[in-house]
């Protein structure tokens, strides 16, 4: 099993192992609604191990499906990049993905994505949108 794809799954297995009163807000409902905090956590763990992450996000319309016609509404989602492949844990929220971890060169699912972002500084990230998990010790 490549070693990518065994530490996003064990990672992915934690977060639905924890009791739902004890996730942060935005992992409440995992995976759906969850991209962009699991997938910076993860990031945050295979830096750890020595690898290079990139935090992509992305943006697509998809059909609204609470209007009996065609109305569209643009939807996005967060995954990672790795030395050139897709990492994503939270894909299945999605009607078209039924992988629940993915970690592969190309898919045709990121494909239907426009994306908006390729970055990645944790410290600045984690400032900015979480600061609350951030331990500090005085």
């Amino acid at each position: 099993m490549d070693t990518l794809f065994r530490i996003s799954k064990q990672f992915r297995m934690k977060l639905e192992g924890l009791p739902t009163k004890e996730r942060p807000l935005e992992i409440m409902t995992f995976p759906s609604g969850a991209c962009e905090l699991s997938s910076v956590l993860l990031a945050n763990l295979l830096v750890k191990y020595g690898y290079k992450v990139l935090v992509v996000r992305g943006k697509r319309s998809v059909i609204d499906e609470a209007y009996s016609c065609e109305v569209y509404k643009e939807v996005g989602h967060t995954w990672l990049e790795v030395d050139g492949k897709i990492i994503d844990i939270t894909a299945d929220q999605f009607v078209d993905c039924e992988e629940a971890v993915i970690v592969s060169e190309r898919t045709i699912f990121h494909d239907s994505f426009e994306i908006i972002s390729k970055t990645f500084d944790m410290k600045d990230w984690l400032k900015e949108n979480y600061r609350y998990l951030i331990a500090t010790k005085r």
